[in-house]
């Protein structure tokens, strides 16, 4: 019986250490930054026909990300609605991160802008959000993370989308 119950116990250590490990992870998250300037592949807009200013955007833009860490070198594509007026603009969507390899990471972002004066004291976008990686394949199948993202309006075009945050791979 006592040994019945000492196999018992250190199998249930064992357990409790294999769930453990599940929940809190061997793994570390690393802190990341990137970057990446996207253009417009597609873009579609409902302008409203009344006093609010209002108009939807979706949009499909296109870029290479650069600075390190996972993404690094790989292209990125938005999917995103955006809603914006003359002062304030809210957007969300997904962000498609893929590889040379085919290796796809999925990312789900938020962002919200508001026009602030500049130096000069015309209005400027300025847009910030967050991130959050929601699934994907291959290389970036068992990445997990979350940050903080801004977006400079660099031309009517031309969108630079700053990463910053947290990713650990699980594998």
């Amino acid at each position: 019986m006592q040994t019945f119950l000492k196999n018992l116990f250190m199998r249930s250590a064992g357990i409790s250490t294999v769930v453990m490990t599940l929940f809190t992870g061997t793994a570390h998250a690393v802190t990341v930054n990137f970057a990446a300037l996207i253009t417009p592949k597609a873009d579609v807009t409902l302008q409203f026909k009344d006093e609010s200013n209002r108009l939807v955007r979706l949009v499909q833009r296109e870029g290479e990300t650069n600075g390190g860490g996972p993404f690094d070198g790989t292209t990125m594509l938005e999917w995103g609605m955006h809603e914006l007026t003359s002062e304030k603009g809210d957007g969300l969507g997904y962000l498609v991160f893929t590889h040379d390899s085919g290796d796809i990471a999925y990312l789900r972002f938020h962002w919200q802008a508001r026009m602030i004066p500049s130096p000069s004291g015309s209005p400027s976008p300025k847009l910030a959000g967050s991130w959050v990686i929601v699934g994907g394949s291959g290389r970036f199948a068992s990445l997990r993370g979350v940050g903080s993202l801004r977006i400079e309006v660099r031309s009517a075009s031309e969108r630079y989308w700053t990463f910053e945050g947290d990713i650990q791979n699980d594998s």
